[in-house]
């Protein structure tokens, strides 16, 4: 399981926990975030190969996983299976597709980098010198979870630098190729990121077995907005292809 831009494995425990009764599940966090190496810029092949290694050491001989990403990891996740198919058994793709998108985090990026963390004691302190810049207290609270205190005081776990440097290839798709296996793609109909009227032709054409649904009313985060519902298709897919081999 691959989380989204900010974010790390443990935002997609929720998921876990309603297939972990049939499905061991391994939360990733990918480069520059959560407990990962931070890099100073890095690609969706880095990415994408990253995990791949993570997967052959874990198990060199193991049979291939289902794979699951939301957001920048849906991206991953894609890249993946378009670079090791021999890894993935089955994709599962939230609220993204393979193509560029617009810039839409550069002032929320600036004001993580701006913080004077020398200067600030506790998460309260950032949460209000944050406010200005990102008004909306749930996505503070949610780029907060990334502060942590070290040896010498507050610090990042994500690595902004990093992600900052990085940003243009967040946005990118440039992949050539198809994944032929399994391939399921859910969106949410509040959500701008995911819309099958405009991205069934980029999908279909690198995943030609792909299915697509929406989930009524969920926004971007649709594992936050209608987590019981993404589980239950999630699942669905999943044994239906549980049997699957490539």
């Amino acid at each position: 399981m691959l989380h989204g831009l900010f974010g790390e494995g443990e935002n997609l425990r929720g998921i876990a926990r309603g297939l972990e009764q049939h499905f061991s599940c391994v939360l990733v966090d990918l480069p520059n975030h959560g407990d990962s190496p931070h890099i100073d810029s890095i690609d969706y092949p880095d990415m994408a190969d990253a995990v791949a290694r993570t997967m052959r050491d874990a198990e060199p001989s193991a049979s291939p996983a289902f794979v699951l990403g939301h957001s920048m990891g849906g991206k991953v996740a894609m890249h993946l299976a378009l670079r090791h198919p021999d890894l993935v058994r089955a994709l599962v793709v939230l609220d993204i597709a393979p193509r560029r998108y617009e810039p839409s985090h550069t002032e929320l990026i600036d004001a993580l980098d701006a913080l004077p963390l020398d200067s600030i004691s506790n998460r309260t302190e950032a949460d209000r010198a944050l406010a200005d810049a990102i008004p909306a207290a749930a996505v503070r609270s949610f780029l907060l979870k990334n502060l942590v205190r070290g040896e010498s005081g507050l610090r990042w776990k994500l690595n902004v630098h990093g992600v900052k440097e990085s940003y243009p290839a967040i946005l990118s798709w440039d992949a050539d190729g198809t994944y032929t296996g399994p391939a399921l793609f859910i969106g949410g109909t509040r959500s701008d990121y995911l819309r099958p009227e405009r991205d069934c032709p980029v999908i279909t054409t690198h995943f030609p077995e792909a299915d697509i649904e929406m989930i009524e009313g969920a926004g971007h985060w649709i594992h936050a907005d209608r987590q019981d519902e993404v589980v239950e298709r999630v699942r669905a897919f999943l044994s239906a292809h549980a049997g699957a081999s490539r």
